[in-house]
């Protein structure tokens, strides 16, 4: 690349690596940058340590890390699932219930509940 100054966005493509991963590391003091009004120009050179910039990845370890993360996002959506439907179910047996008590009362215990809440 030589030395110079480049883009954040023309960084990240020569790393393969994301645009926000960039702002992180010159946020954290890893890499020397400076404002060129809106955007971030960071310095760079030959000498530039490895160290200081996330190892690259090719295609294939990213979509297996993409299918590990699909794959943890669809527990947690089964996960959820199963608990709205047992929140369901306990709203259904709790409305049941009400209805049965409901049902078990006099109808003197009804038309007195009435009488007494309309005074």
């Amino acid at each position: 690349m030589g030395q110079g100054w480049v883009t954040v966005k023309q960084l990240a493509q020569v790393r393969n690596c994301s645009e926000r991963l960039i702002i992180k590391q010159i946020q954290s003091g890893k890499l020397t940058a400076k404002r060129d009004g809106k955007r971030w120009l960071i310095q760079i050179d030959d000498t530039e340590s490895e160290q200081d910039s996330e190892p690259m990845r090719n295609d294939s370890e990213l979509i297996a890390v993409l299918k590990k993360q699909l794959e943890e996002k669809d527990q947690q959506i089964n996960q959820q699932q199963a608990i709205i439907m047992q929140l369901s179910r306990n709203q259904q047996l709790m409305l049941e219930s009400a209805e049965q008590k409901k049902a078990r009362q006099s109808w003197w215990s009804r038309l007195w509940k009435k009488d007494h809440h309309q005074e």
